[in-house]
């Protein structure tokens, strides 16, 4: 190889050569050079192949990223090809001459024959900007001579470069210059160390309206540069000296001729001069861009103004799970300030739905990030001093065009109030059947303030009675949730207005109080010594009176809610429907047996004179020697005894039956047959007060039915249309299926009928209508009452039925045999 080093650069090396920024603006001076000189390259490259002895030859320049070919002589080649492909890079990265045989050639090389390599680089103000390389179809061994060839020609053309911008050959070079400047269509100007225009191209020109002739000579602040812009102009210039491997690429807003401005973004570089640095600036017009920059900033402005203004919390990381964005909710949330961190360390703790703590690393926006599936997550955070909130997430990664994952985003609703209107429908539920097993409210209390601490978790609560009698509230049960002992100091009871349960009562309203501390309710040694900081006392009412207080705490401040207020009223509402019920039911039961004892102790007490009575009766009026006036007297005494008798003996039966003393026994009986067998009993009196009557019985209509009972309900009914039926009426009586379980019998009439002020009261005991009294009609008032009754207990109804016309309709509905 004639001492030539052969060896390439090592890999790696040729890249970080390539894209020096100083190198590169040489390339680019060299090529303006080449252009303008205008020297004959393809008879210098076929001299130098054949002065070497070798078949090829080529002249090019080499930038970051292909090689340019100017010349070439013995073969064809395309205009540039990729630097990855160039025999060239090598050169350039060593900076010296390159001998290169068959194995160590590029493909390309080998694809076009090609067996020997040799080249030398080819300089501009000390970079090497290209190559002057000869190449063989064979393998051979490069003579000194052959060398000596190369390297004097890349020499010449370095020499040749240099002398370009050398004061010599200044006329001719500015004229090529110019030539190459305005058919440039790149946007180029040079810039003395005093800030005037040394060279302007022709792309310069169509971005700014200026031509040269105008340009060059002028302060590139007066003619370019907008008025915001002066400094930064200003800055460009002072770029003069700057290091030429560190370029700088300002932006600016620069001015038309037309007066217009535009944003211009400067690719600048600096080169020796002979009076100073030259600054030369490619400009590139960055109106489209900073439009796209105004645009994106607008509309994050906008985005960033709609998530501040909602109320769902959003909030965003990048790919490294660094937070990006949380807009207002989400910081009122989580209590963080304006200025995000680096990471979501903070006061929280979250909890999953189970309330089992979650790590910091899996947080519902990081298992976003991570690529899970985050739809309608539930989860809860807890910050000290506060009560738990309650939220669901929404959330997925975001990628960008190219598929890269650029963060995530999260979007949360607040859950709070509807979770405890969850959790206090079914609180209002155990209430409901902790109510209904348990009459006592001592045995009942702590099982109800346990349910609903539970669904407010809150610290523990109390039921309070009044004592009417003592005109004090009676502590009945308490509640400490978690086992604390918070309301082991609680007084046993209260006067009206003292304490926080006797505020309630005085008031008879719901007392909430967010913070103890703020009021005089609670002492600040109690308030110590328990933790409790906030309460809520509801009155527990009846239609008139206040019967109770149930009263809850919490160990947190606790801002009154109205959607809880209302629940909890709903429970207090329940406490005293239930009381009340309790009251009532007691006060029925010992009337009823007032009344049973009342009317068992009248029927027996009255039952024997009246015996005497009827008995004596009867013995007087056998006696022949009565006057007609003395029998009509006594006449009258043994009925009036008699129907006495019967309205005690009436209500003696009703006490039997409300007490159970009287039974009912059905069993299967043919109703039909029954039915005729009354009927005919019932015609004499029927006939006698004229009415006419309609009967559509069936053959036979089997059903449950105590006989002797049922007897004495159809009798009762058809006494009554009789009676209650101006002469000369219809009575209709009628039996049929109503049904697959159940036979209905009807008695109906033409009489006075019953007016609707009347009909809830038709089977109250002792109640007669206004019509009957003022008809002067007999009665007790204890039939309906005593033929309901009867027909209830062999679980059927009695009940007036649909009636058109003058009258009424009774219906009767048994179950079917």
């Amino acid at each position: 190889m004639c001492g030539a080093d052969n060896e390439l650069p090592a890999v790696g090396t040729e890249t970080i050569v390539l894209r020096r920024p100083g190198r590169l603006a040489a390339v680019e001076r060299a090529r303006l050079l080449f252009t303008a000189t205008g020297l004959p390259l393809e008879r210098m490259a076929r001299l130098t192949a054949t002065a070497a002895g070798v078949p090829y030859a080529a002249i090019s320049l080499l930038d970051a990223d292909s090689e340019r070919f100017l010349a070439v002589h013995g073969a064809e080649a395309p205009a540039e090809v990729p630097v990855d492909e160039s025999m060239c890079q090598f050169v350039i990265a060593k900076d010296a001459l390159v001998v290169v045989d068959a194995p160590q050639l590029s493909a390309r090389a080998r694809a076009a024959g090609l067996h020997a390599y040799a080249g030398y680089p080819i300089r501009l103000d000390g970079a090497a900007v290209g190559a002057f390389c000869v190449a063989d179809v064979a393998s051979r061994e490069w003579s000194a001579e052959q060398l000596d060839v190369v390297r004097d020609a890349a020499d010449l053309f370095t020499n040749l470069l240099a002398n370009d911008q050398s004061a010599s050959r200044s006329t001719l070079a500015a004229a090529q210059v110019d030539t190459v400047l305005a058919a440039m269509r790149e946007a180029y100007v040079a810039v003395d160390h005093g800030g005037r225009i040394l060279q302007w191209s022709g792309g310069a020109e169509s971005m700014f309206g200026w031509e040269p002739a105008e340009a060059v000579g002028r302060p590139f602040d007066d003619l370019v540069a907008a008025e915001q812009s002066r400094a930064a102009a200003r800055t460009a210039r002072a770029l003069a000296g700057h290091r030429t491997d560190q370029p700088a690429r300002p932006l600016i807003w620069a001015r038309h001729r037309d007066g217009h401005e535009f944003a211009v973004e400067m690719a600048l570089s600096t080169t020796p001069g002979p009076d100073g640095p030259v600054v030369h600036a490619f400009l590139h017009d960055a109106t489209e861009r900073m439009d796209g920059q105004r645009e994106a900033a607008r509309h994050r402005a906008f985005l960033e103004a709609l998530l501040e203004s909602i109320d769902t919390a959003v909030a965003a990381c990048d790919a490294q799970g660094r937070p990006v964005l949380l807009n207002h909710a989400m910081r009122r949330i989580f209590e963080v300030p304006e200025e995000l961190g680096e990471s979501w360390d903070g006061r929280y703790e979250l909890r999953e739905a189970d309330g089992t703590p979650i790590p910091k690393e899996r947080i519902p926006l990081l298992r976003a990030l991570a690529g899970e599936e985050v739809r309608d997550l539930p989860y809860s955070v807890h910050l000290p001093g506060c009560s738990p909130r309650y939220f669901r997430a929404n959330g997925h990664r975001m990628y960008g065009a190219d598929g890269e994952t650029l963060g995530a985003v999260l979007a949360v609703m607040e859950t709070t109030d509807q979770v405890r209107t969850d959790r206090f429908k079914d609180c209002e539920v155990a209430v409901a059947r902790i109510l209904e097993r348990n009459d006592d409210p001592a045995g009942i209390g702590e099982e109800l303030l346990s349910a609903v601490t539970d669904a407010l978790e809150w610290a523990g609560g109390a039921l309070w009675l009044v004592d009417e009698e003592a005109g004090l509230l009676r502590l009945t049960a308490t509640c400490d949730r978690d086992g604390a002992a918070h309301l082991a100091i609680t007084p046993q009871s209260l006067a009206r207005g003292e304490g926080f349960a006797g505020v309630a009562w005085e008031r008879a309203r719901t007392v909430w109080v967010r913070d103890f501390t703020t009021v005089d309710m609670i002492s600040a040694e109690t308030m110590a010594r328990t933790g409790l900081r906030a309460g809520v006392a509801l009155p527990i009412r009846s239609a008139e009176h206040t019967l109770g207080v149930l009263s809850f705490f919490s160990t947190h401040v606790e801002e009154p809610q109205r959607v809880l207020a209302a629940l909890l009223a709903g429970v207090a509402a329940h406490v005293g429907q239930h009381l009340e019920r309790r009251r009532a039911a007691g006060l029925a039961a010992e009337l009823a047996r007032s009344k049973d004892e009342y009317i068992g102790l009248v029927g027996h007490e009255l039952r024997t004179p009246l015996t005497s009575i009827s008995s004596y009766t009867d013995l007087v009026l056998d006696d022949p020697e009565l006057t007609e006036e003395q029998r009509e007297l006594l006449t009258v005494v043994a009925r009036n005894a008699e129907t006495l008798r019967g309205i005690i003996a009436s209500l003696l039966d009703l006490a039997a039956l409300d007490s159970g003393d009287a039974t009912v026994r059905p069993q299967r009986a043919d109703l039909a047959s029954l039915l005729r067998e009354a009927l005919a009993e019932a015609e004499p009196e029927i006939a006698q007060r004229g009415h006419s009557t309609i009967v559509d019985v069936p053959p036979s209509l089997m059903a449950q039915a105590d006989v002797p009972r049922i007897r004495q309900v159809i009798d009762t009914l058809l006494r009554n249309a009789a009676r209650y039926t101006p002469r000369g009426g219809r009575i209709t009586v009628r039996l049929a299926d109503d049904g697959p379980e159940f036979v209905a019998l009807t008695v109906s009439d033409t009489g006075m009928g019953i007016p609707e002020a009347d009909r809830s009261k038709l089977f109250n005991r002792f109640f007669r209508g206004a019509g009957a009294k003022e008809a002067g009609i007999p009665g007790s008032g204890l039939g309906l009452a005593i033929s309901r009754v009867v027909v209830e207990r062999h679980g059927g109804s009695l009940s007036l039925g649909e009636h058109s016309g003058p009258g009424c309709t009774f219906v009767v509905r048994l179950p079917k045999a």
